[in-house]
């Protein structure tokens, strides 16, 4: 990478966390990093019911499904 490249970096700020109840807690965004309910109900109601998945993979006429997924979060 070049010094160029790198220099982007220098700009970016660290977190402000503040830890609630062994949940990390953004100052920022005012808001809990993931689900107090855990990993799995979070990723269940965000990607399979957000996305409607169920009832796309229920569809007889389909030979192939793909699932393009570029998220940051904590799992």
């Amino acid at each position: 990478m070049s010094s160029a490249q790198l220099k982007i970096f220098s700009t970016v700020k660290p977190a402000e966390i503040e830890w609630r109840d062994g949940l990390p807690f953004s100052q920022e965004f005012k808001d809990i990093y993931f689900s107090v309910h855990g990993a799995i109900e979070e990723s269940t109601h965000v990607f399979i019911h957000g996305n409607q998945l169920l009832q796309d993979w229920q569809i007889k006429n389909k030979n192939k499904f793909v699932i393009g997924e570029l998220g940051f979060g904590c799992g």
